[in-house]
């Protein structure tokens, strides 16, 4: 009784009430300011489809597939019967010499070998400049308007928010280091808008094939004839546009659903499934 009289009393007193008021304003405030450190402090997800799959559960060398939005983008999918019409290589953050000098590049192509499909000594890519990763430390290399390596969290930005990820089984982990290491030395080569194999521009699944064939001289998945036609008229209106007229059809290639719908990879996490439910 006595307690509750004196607390009666300093409440009752301006000052001391504004005091008891900011203490406890203080007090909840570090309760929510803990709760938030400590959900940071948790790994970042990816999200997409029915399920989460949190960063640290990829690998270097693992493929990722984005489904990319506009003409084009929907005519890869009607072509190909995949809603996969994008795709990437994830690495880790940056070690090598991005940046360099063209001599300093002109050795990292030499010792990768690009020599694909008739292709034989081929010019150094321009030097980059330095990339950062992105929070989660993981970079995805790919061929968007030229081959580019940039955080993860960025490349998931290009797409529609759904992706899907695939796993070669690589032997050892010097194969799956020659594969990314094969990847890299294409940074800057601009993007194939001909879809040509024996060019020295490349499009997106195309950068895959070769960085397989010149890193660790493997074809896991083959190229085949593209076929463009029975296709409806507005995407062979996308992809006449896209071609200038001149549709490679007929010329071997490759494309993102060919390696997202393997059996040869493992898959990680499927999100592009639910892309033409929505």
């Amino acid at each position: 009784m006595v307690i509750m009289k004196c607390f009666r009393w300093i409440y009752g007193q301006e000052f001391l009430r504004q005091g008891v008021q900011f203490l406890t304003g203080t007090l909840f405030l570090s309760i929510l300011l803990m709760a938030r450190n400590e959900a940071d402090a948790s790994p970042p997800e990816l999200r997409g489809g029915s399920t989460t799959l949190e960063f640290d559960q990829l690998r270097p060398g693992d493929l990722i597939y984005i489904h990319l939005r506009g003409r084009v983008g929907d005519a890869i999918e009607e072509t190909t019967g995949s809603p996969a019409n994008h795709m990437g290589i994830v690495a880790g953050a940056r070690t090598d010499e991005s940046g360099a000098s063209g001599e300093q590049a002109s050795h990292r192509t030499e010792r990768a070998g690009l020599h694909t499909s008739g292709v034989a000594n081929r010019e150094a890519p321009p030097a980059m400049p330095e990339r950062e990763s992105g929070g989660c430390g993981l970079t995805v290399i790919h061929s968007y308007a030229q081959v580019r390596e940039e955080p993860l969290e960025r490349f998931l930005t290009r797409g529609d928010g759904r992706y899907s990820v695939n796993r070669p089984d690589f032997e050892c982990a010097r194969i799956q280091d020659q594969f990314v290491a094969a990847a890299r030395t294409m940074i800057g080569l601009p993007y194939d808008r001909k879809y040509r194999i024996d060019n020295d521009s490349i499009y997106c699944s195309e950068l895959i094939y070769r960085a397989f064939l010149d890193g660790p001289s493997l074809i896991p998945v083959p190229l085949e004839p593209m076929d463009f036609t029975g296709l409806s008229p507005e995407a062979m209106e996308a992809w006449e546009r896209f071609f200038d007229g001149d549709i490679p059809q007929g010329h071997p290639g490759i494309a993102p659903g060919d390696y997202l719908e393997t059996t040869r990879f493992a898959p990680i996490h499927d999100g592009l499934s639910t892309v033409n439910s929505n």
